[in-house]
C-alpha cells in the first residue's frame, strides 16, 4: 500500500527521508501524508520532477498499486481520472513514461508495482 510506503520511507526510524521528497498520489485524501490527487496529470508531473530534482548518488522509488488494462498494443496504467472506454488518452501509458525514463538512465530506479489486470479485455 503506498501509504505504508509513505510512512516507512519518511519514519525516523527507518529512512527519515524529508516528507517534501516524498510524494504520495492517492485515489482518497490524506492530509496527514499531504496525499495529491492520484490523477494522470500529478502522476505524470511526479514522476517528471522526481527525475528532475535527484542526482547521480540518489534512488528514486517508485510505487504503483492499482488496476490497469490492455489499449491496443499498450500497458494502461489507471490513475483517478481514467475513462476505461477513453484508456488509450486518459489512463498513463508506458509511452507516457517514455521520456523521462530514458532522461534518467544513468540514475538508480527501484519500482515497485501491483497492478490488477484481471477481467479487462
Amino acid at each position: 500500500d503506498a501509504r505504508d510506503l509513505y510512512d516507512v520511507f519518511t519514519d525516523p526510524k527507518y529512512f527519515d527521508v524529508p516528507a517534501d521528497r516524498v510524494v504520495l498520489l492517492t485515489a482518497t485524501p490524506d492530509e496527514k501524508r499531504h496525499a495529491q490527487k492520484a490523477t494522470r496529470e500529478n502522476v505524470l508531473k511526479a514522476l517528471h520532477e522526481a527525475f528532475a530534482k535527484t542526482g547521480g548518488t540518489d534512488t528514486v522509488i517508485l510505487g504503483w498499486f492499482g488496476r490497469g488494462a490492455f489499449a491496443g498494443d499498450s500497458t494502461a496504467l489507471f490513475t483517478t481520472d481514467t475513462v476505461f472506454k477513453e484508456r488509450a488518452k486518459t489512463a498513463v501509458l508506458g509511452s507516457d513514461l517514455e521520456k523521462d525514463l530514458r532522461a534518467a538512465e544513468d540514475k538508480k530506479i527501484v519500482l515497485l508495482m501491483d497492478v490488477h489486470f484481471k477481467g479487462y479485455d
